[in-house]
């Protein structure tokens, strides 16, 4: 539904923020939070695991679908270092994801703007976070041979469960989905957020663990739909303990 079409749907102004045209107050938070992730990347030791598979694919010009946690939504602009092809973020186009994409374009990333809906908000997708936009030009990314980075979980949660809609995205682009781990030896857990958001912390090591692809058929009955999202989700989980095995992951 076009938000033309839904004058009587409420407020628009929580979805409308643009990762290319913030008003300056978030465009200085913006880049203040670049300069210290930076700061951050700088002065760490990168440690990645796995890696091969990925490279293999983005250079035979064949797109995946990268996805993490939400809670390392922070420490994911050091994969620019290891991406090849380019690589497109999807933000929201709430206030904070904005900021947040502002931030992954400066990183090298292109992004989309667009969300869906947390089983934990327990409503139907608002149209007016542009799920759907999102979900065609991710698609169109796909077929163009170039890849995307996403997270799995998605607001209000439930944290570390895989959602649906990235699982139908690549069975029907054919772009297999690669689970990724990210830990920071030192970081802070901000326990009041759904996600108990990590917070890079500098120096360290950083650790990027890359789980093999996985490819998803086309066809999805309820039942596979469901043991999917269970093995992607055991799939991100595996590659983040084992990155923050490497790590030693420290936080507050």
């Amino acid at each position: 539904m076009d938000e033309q079409a839904a004058p009587n749907a409420g407020p628009t102004h929580a979805h409308q923020y643009d990762a290319t045209a913030l008003p300056l107050g978030m465009r200085v938070l913006a880049g203040g939070i670049n300069t210290y992730l930076r700061a951050v990347a700088l002065s760490s030791r990168h440690v990645v695991e796995n890696v091969a598979p990925v490279h293999k694919l983005q250079l035979d010009e064949k797109p995946v679908i990268i996805l993490l946690w939400h809670e390392r939504t922070f420490q994911v602009p050091s994969i620019t270092s290891f991406c090849p092809r380019p690589l497109h973020a999807l933000t929201s186009r709430s206030r904070d994801g904005a900021i947040i994409g502002n931030v992954m374009r400066k990183f090298g990333m292109l992004n989309i703007q667009g969300s869906g809906t947390g089983a934990a908000a327990n409503k139907q997708t608002n149209p007016r976070k542009r799920g759907a936009q999102a979900y065609r030009a991710m698609l169109q990314v796909l077929r163009r041979g170039e890849s995307v980075i996403a997270t799995a979980d998605v607001p209000p949660g439930p944290a570390r469960e895989a959602g649906p809609g990235m699982i139908h995205l690549a069975a029907r682009s054919g772009a297999p989905i690669v689970p990724l781990g990210i830990s920071r030896a030192h970081q802070i857990r901000m326990r009041n957020s759904w996600d108990q958001l990590r917070v890079p912390l500098p120096f360290g090591k950083l650790a990027m663990v890359f789980a093999d692809p996985i490819t998803i058929e086309r066809d999805l009955s309820g039942a596979l739909l469901d043991e999917i999202q269970t093995q992607i989700g055991a799939g991100i989980t595996g590659a983040q303990v084992r990155a923050e095995r490497l790590t030693g992951e420290v936080s507050d």
